[in-house]
């Protein structure tokens, strides 16, 4: 006892207990400050039981003659309880180490360090129920056992902070416990059980620098494995999926790594990997770029500078990569990447006229050597073909089976068919008759009028900027063409798919039904029209919920929401449902699109088109600019129109 009181003395002792509020009551043969210390010998007699510890802390000259039980040991450590302890530890614990002292600091920072053990407890079933048991190759342990992770300074071996707990609790978790003993001036060195960004990321921004042991399955090797993965993957069927999911993987494993090295200096000798890290994460991003327009059934619409460049991009990447440039790498990749990209374009004549017509007159593009290169790679392999005794004769009697495409292209209809796939001419023939029917019935003065109206108010948006202006305009006119098309069919038109906007449903039963074919033909139109290849359906965690229809512009997105109201479809009724809209639309431009099918409609007949479209501002308290929400209002669950009586005019 005379050791353990040179380090903590009687009077903290006593001031601990005074402020924990357990000082005995009355005068014991065991009082509680001898308790405490009895306690602390535990720790130091580990091996002994109670009588031994009190054996070996009374054995000195001069200690009173006091012979406890062990029962009475144990109601004494009970009475006392953990408090005092533990605020006898925060009242001695911390940092020792004077400036300069050798061993504990390095570079001007106080080198600290954690780690975590294991210590056996009884086997109880109390403990065995709260502690649990570690387990191994070779099986379970014999006795529970409790986690004590430690922070420590070095060369002192002073604890500046200790965490307690269950086997069953992780090391990672009592680290980042100990994160708020870490300060600004501290080298905090770990072992690789020290893993996952979560923890390094507690760690680095209390300020302290580190130095910590990883292991090799740890990041950023998982990045090299889908930079490799999506090299490998460019030339395989499902191109587009497996590159996809190797850069959507390194995308999220980046954004983690980033987010880690955005909180911790970069020393010198760390910069080239993390610059090896961003240039196969550069390559990545290009080949998923090129993946989705290799697939032989991309008709390539629309976008063209864009597929071009992506395609360009991964084309010539062992040239622009930094990690590539001048490696033995850079070979490994221009034989498995260019031969695909040169494939994606020789699969279909037209994608190589599509080069062509860029070259003579996209200015980016003709300046560019990569493009420049890959027309000459191009004709050399399509001469190779040309001479090839297995070259399959072309077939010409396709020209005479496209009489809407004739009627459109006129003199080069021949060449165009012959350089187009026969599945992109049958979804091409749909889009122009849809297209031209929905002119015919759109070209009056009422429709000037109405369209004219809308881009008026739209053009008060500080919003309506270039890049958004054209592009909303595009997705607008797609979706009141849906809107005359619902206006224009018929009883008897339109089968099963449309039934959603007629009277066959008198007791309200197929509500879900007609909402998810009023959304499926919806998105049908979309994928007939120049927008097919941008076009999202229930896109989930948007907004904390799910948008109907998504469409992305690049950086720009639209929501659509298809609603259908069965109770009150006036203007008031549905801009209960503007609100949703206009949430979804938080992160990006203040314009969306509010799809109401409105099944209220009653003796009298649906109200006309023109009066069924109009605007509806949503501007939220804080907000400088409302977002503009388009509502068009569709009929369904008409009646017959020989049904019909006139209603009573309001």
């Amino acid at each position: 006892m005379g050791e353990l009181t040179q380090v903590l003395t009687p009077s903290l002792v006593d001031e601990v207990l005074a402020k924990t509020e357990r000082v005995q009551v009355r005068v014991r043969k065991l009082p509680a400050r001898v308790v405490v210390y009895f306690v602390l010998a535990m720790a130091l007699f580990g091996e002994c039981g109670y009588r031994g510890v009190w054996a070996a802390l009374v054995a000195a000259p001069g200690m009173p003659d006091i012979d406890p039980s062990a029962a009475a040991l144990r109601q004494a450590r009970r009475r006392l309880g953990s408090e005092p302890l533990s605020v006898l530890f925060d009242q001695v614990k911390g940092a020792l180490a004077a400036d300069g002292a050798a061993g504990s600091w390095w570079r001007g920072l106080r080198t600290v360090a954690w780690d975590s053990t294991g210590i056996l407890v009884a086997d109880s079933e109390a403990n065995r129920s709260y502690c649990g048991r570690a387990s191994g190759r070779n099986g379970v342990c014999g006795f529970p056992m409790i986690r004590l992770s430690a922070l420590v300074e070095c060369g002192t071996r002073a604890l500046i902070d200790a965490v307690l707990g269950p086997w069953t609790q992780s090391e990672e978790s009592q680290c980042t416990m100990l994160c708020r003993a870490l300060r600004p001036g501290m080298l905090v060195l770990a072992d690789r059980g020290s893993k996952g960004f979560a923890l390094a990321r507690s760690a680095a921004v209390t300020g302290a620098q580190l130095l910590w042991r990883m292991s090799a399955d740890l990041q950023p090797p998982v990045l090299y494995h889908a930079a490799i993965e999506a090299i490998l993957g460019l030339s395989a069927p499902d191109a587009h999926t497996r590159v996809h999911t190797a850069a959507s993987t390194l995308r999220d494993t980046l954004h983690r790594y980033r987010d880690y090295r955005h909180r911790t200096r970069t020393p010198a000798w760390a910069q080239p990997r993390q610059n090896d890290v961003m240039a196969w994460s550069e390559l990545t991003v290009a080949l998923d770029g090129a993946a989705a327009h290799l697939a032989p059934e991309d008709p390539w619409y629309e976008g063209g500078h864009g597929i071009l460049t992506a395609l360009l991009g991964a084309y010539t990447a062992h040239n622009t990569v930094a990690v590539l440039t001048d490696t033995p790498a850079a070979a490994a990749v221009e034989t498995l990447v260019a031969p695909v990209v040169e494939d994606a374009f020789l699969q279909h004549e037209h994608r190589q006229r599509f080069l062509e017509h860029a070259l003579a007159h996209d200015g980016e593009i003709r300046d560019d050597p990569a493009a420049q290169q890959l027309h000459a790679a191009l004709l050399n392999r399509s001469r190779a073909s040309q001479n090839s005794p297995d070259q399959q004769v072309v077939d010409r009697g396709k020209a005479r089976r496209w009489q809407r495409l004739a009627h459109q292209l006129k003199d080069d209809f021949a060449a165009f068919v012959d350089q187009t796939p026969e599945h992109v001419l049958d979804r091409l023939e749909l889009g122009l008759r849809t297209h031209e029917d929905v002119l015919a019935a759109i070209a009056d003065p009422k429709y000037g009028r109405l369209k004219a109206g809308l881009l008026n108010r739209l053009e008060t948006s500080r919003d309506w900027l270039p890049g958004v202006a054209d592009e909303f305009t595009a997705l607008l006119d797609t979706t009141i063409r849906f809107a005359y098309l619902c206006y224009d069919i018929g009883r008897k038109m339109g089968g099963s798919f449309t039934e959603f906007l007629r009277k066959r449903d008198k007791d309200g039963k197929k509500q879900k039904v007609d909402e998810a074919l009023f959304h499926q033909y919806y998105r049908e139109v979309l994928e007939f029209s120049a927008l097919f290849g941008i076009v999202k359906s229930e896109v989930i965690d948007k907004a904390g919920g799910r948008t109907d229809i998504l469409v992305s512009f690049g950086a720009v997105q639209f929501n659509v929401e298809c609603k259908i109201e069965e109770d009150d479809a006036s203007e008031t009724g549905l801009r209960e449902y503007v609100a949703q809209a206009a949430e979804y639309q938080n992160t990006n431009v203040g314009f969306a699109i509010l799809l109401a099918l409105d099944k209220t409609v009653g003796s009298e007949g649906a109200a006309n088109l023109v009066d069924s479209i109009w605007i509806e501002p949503v501007q939220r308290l804080g907000e400088v600019e409302p977002c503009l929400v388009v509502i068009i209002r569709i009929p369904g669950g008409r009646e017959n129109p020989n049904l019909l009586r006139p209603g009573t005019a309001s």
